[in-house]
């Protein structure tokens, strides 16, 4: 067992001190960045989270994000995948008031933010609230996902 944080925990640390600022932390090889827009003691308002460093096909990291996201509050399934970008979105069932959760996977890179869609057409960024926990879950989702997963031994 190692005593070295996980990349959500030192996340969480930088986000738990943050005071409407973007912060960023790194683990493993990744790094993780959060808009935050507030903090307090059990969670914070942030306007979205970004893990880069990862080196997994796109394909690979949407199947990892559809299963193992599912404990946030809308369930995000593929939307559209391709060979250099996959979406990820809540599912259409668990849309309410034009508001949903999009994960972007391109390049290393993995996006995740709340958005609400334009009547006329587009789309507005929110903020949205989450425990320390939730981050922390949800950012080392997102980096096992990114990282190859060890060749098992028979």
């Amino acid at each position: 067992m190692t005593d070295e944080p996980t990349l959500g925990e030192a996340l969480v640390r930088e986000v738990s001190r943050a005071a409407g600022e973007p912060v960023e932390a790194a683990a493993g090889g990744l790094v993780a960045s959060a808009d935050v827009v507030g903090s307090g003691p059990y969670g914070a308002e942030i306007r979205g989270v970004r893990v880069t460093g990862g080196a997994r096909a796109v394909r690979d990291v949407v199947d990892a994000l559809a299963s193992g996201l599912e404990f946030l509050p809308e369930p995000v399934e593929p939307f559209e995948v391709g060979d250099t970008r996959g979406i990820l979105r809540t599912r259409r069932s668990a849309v309410l008031d034009r508001e949903y959760y999009e994960v972007s996977v391109e390049d290393g890179v993995v996006d995740f933010a709340r958005y609400r869609g334009a009547l006329g057409g587009g789309r507005e960024r929110l903020s949205d609230n989450f425990g320390h926990r939730s981050i922390e879950r949800l950012v080392d989702a997102v980096a096992g996902a990114v990282t190859e997963p060890p060749d098992e031994e028979w």
